[in-house]
């Protein structure tokens, strides 16, 4: 799995999109590849902004998604 760390600003908009497994992407030029599709995708300004309750802003500023290449094949 790999897992994209995000920072989202009051209004939804990604201002940060990083990458937490670095080192399995240095090995693997798949997992690499999948990596950059994920951390893309949580860019994508197309998506943007998240709608999210303000209310729970503590809740969702910081978000750590998890993307399994593996699932999507199956």
């Amino acid at each position: 799995a790999i897992t994209i760390f995000i920072r989202v600003d009051r209004k939804g908009f990604v201002r940060e999109a990083r990458v937490i497994d670095a080192p399995a992407m240095a090995l693997n030029t798949y997992v690499q590849a999948a990596a950059d599709a994920a951390r893309r995708a949580v860019l994508n300004p197309r998506c943007q902004p998240f709608q999210l309750p303000i209310k729970r802003y503590d809740l969702w500023k910081e978000i750590r998604f998890n993307f399994d290449p593996r699932e999507m094949l199956s």
